[in-house]
């Protein structure tokens, strides 16, 4: 969705190479138009910018749609040094890591640890191990609702 926000953008796409791991964005030589080649995911919802950061590029950033907020340390960028970025292309390279093991099924019975619905429980609906996501059916003032969560957010019970 960043990219497709920012196609048209002069300012943005002119300033430097995005690199969103997993995914290739291609700019035109116009610098009007940005294009995403899918492939595998490794690091979803992250994106790498490879620039001289100044204010100027950070407030364009932070305006630009579905941009939540930078890997930041007080509010500041922390960039990458160069091993961390060597990590990242070498697991790219490597292609995304496989799942052995999913650790949840449909009917697990779970419970919520993070987040608006922490300490409820419930049962598993459906598996996104894409998204590392499941649909988790809770309920909610005496109703079965179904609720969208991360693996992160529950363990079975």
């Amino acid at each position: 969705r960043v990219a497709e926000s920012v196609e048209g953008d002069e300012q943005c796409v002119n300033h430097s190479p995005i690199f969103k791991p997993g995914q290739k964005i291609q700019c035109k030589e116009n610098k009007t138009e940005a294009k995403i080649i899918l492939e595998n995911k490794i690091f979803p919802g992250y994106l790498l910018i490879k620039a001289e950061l100044n204010d100027d590029l950070i407030d364009l950033i932070k305006k630009t749609p579905y941009i939540i907020g930078f890997v930041s340390a007080g509010g500041v960028p922390v960039p990458l040094d160069e091993k961390d970025i060597q990590k990242v292309l070498s697991q790219i390279e490597k292609g995304a890591p496989k799942v052995k093991k999913l650790l949840f099924q449909k009917g697990d019975q779970v419970r919520v640890i993070e987040g608006p619905f922490m300490n409820f429980t419930g049962t598993v609906e459906e598996v996104i191990p894409e998204k590392e996501k499941l649909v988790v059916s809770i309920s909610i003032f005496g109703r079965s609702t179904p609720v969208e969560l991360e693996f992160s957010q529950v363990e079975k019970i």
